[in-house]
């Protein structure tokens, strides 16, 4: 009752991306045929969720968990993680908005804010304007296709990873003529043996 978090950063759970976001309207304890089919998924929401709170969890950063039922209050913290939110209802939509507006940094990949609450997608992500980027469609790569990183950023290479692997399919982008670029798709490879991309 007298205590309070120390938390400045704030992982979002969406209840409506948990239900709608799936391949195949499939059945839970909690939902009956509630996702709306869709042909590919980009992301897996649960997959997506756990992977940043154990991201948080194992980097030893202290975090508060944000649904859309307590998400009036983000001007408090100092990042707010959103994996995979897809399906935001206007409310979430508009105090995420306000949030990077206050000066908070926002972490988001995938489809985040592609969708309506009611799984319906959208022309471009509703958030496209604090994203600084629009949705440009979907790709697929190959087992053997790589992204290059930016060297300005600092990520990877400590560890000397000027590439990694891109993921299976992806969304593809536009970023904003002010937004910063952290890696961009390497030309396809013929083949996994054809050597490094260039």
């Amino acid at each position: 009752q007298h205590t309070a978090s120390l938390a400045d950063t704030a992982l979002f759970y969406s209840f409506n991306t948990a239900k709608r976001y799936t391949s195949s309207g499939e059945q839970t304890d909690f939902y009956r045929s509630g996702g709306v089919k869709r042909e590919a998924v980009i992301g897996n929401y649960g997959d997506s969720f756990n992977g940043a709170a154990g991201m948080l969890f194992r980097a030893g950063i202290p975090f508060d968990l944000v649904t859309e039922l307590n998400i009036e209050d983000l001007c408090r913290y100092r990042v707010l993680v959103v994996p995979t939110g897809a399906c935001l209802e206007e409310n979430a939509v508009d105090e995420i908005r306000d949030f990077v507006r206050c000066g908070g940094t926002l972490v988001a990949d995938s489809e985040t804010s592609l969708y309506d609450e009611d799984g319906s997608r959208q022309e471009n992500f509703l958030l496209a304007d604090v994203l600084g980027s629009t949705f440009d469609g979907y790709r697929r790569y190959g087992r053997h296709d790589y992204f290059g990183l930016d060297p300005r950023w600092d990520l990877f290479a400590r560890e000397g990873l000027p590439l990694i692997p891109a993921p299976l399919a992806a969304v593809d982008v536009a970023p904003a003529k002010r937004g910063d670029v952290l890696a961009r798709l390497c030309p396809p490879l013929p083949g996994r043996y054809a050597g490094a991309p260039g």
